[in-house]
């Protein structure tokens, strides 16, 4: 998570027009998997502008890690590394 964090605050607005739609992915993959681990809706990732989509990325990543350190399952845990990683490749 780190990772594609740094990279994407390193864009500039230009480079997101690329790059927006992968952490889109991201952020409503986290979002639905923290909301059926936490047994609630799942929560909206809202449509941010460029300059907050790493704030978000960092904020529901939190959330489902914490949901993950209560139920721990390792297929899910595979699956949100296969998002990082696909998301990280994918905005470089």
């Amino acid at each position: 998570m780190d990772r594609l964090v740094r990279r994407l605050r390193s864009l500039s607005e230009s480079a997101w027009r690329s790059r927006r739609e992968p952490v889109t992915v991201l952020l409503e993959n986290l979002a639905s998997l923290t909301g059926r681990l936490e047994r609630i809706p799942a929560p909206v990732a809202p449509d941010l502008p460029v300059y907050a989509l790493p704030d978000a990325v960092v904020l529901l990543g939190g959330d489902v890690l914490i949901a993950l350190s209560r139920t721990p399952d390792l297929a899910d845990l595979d699956l949100v590394d296969r998002w990082f990683r696909e998301a990280f490749e994918e905005t470089g």
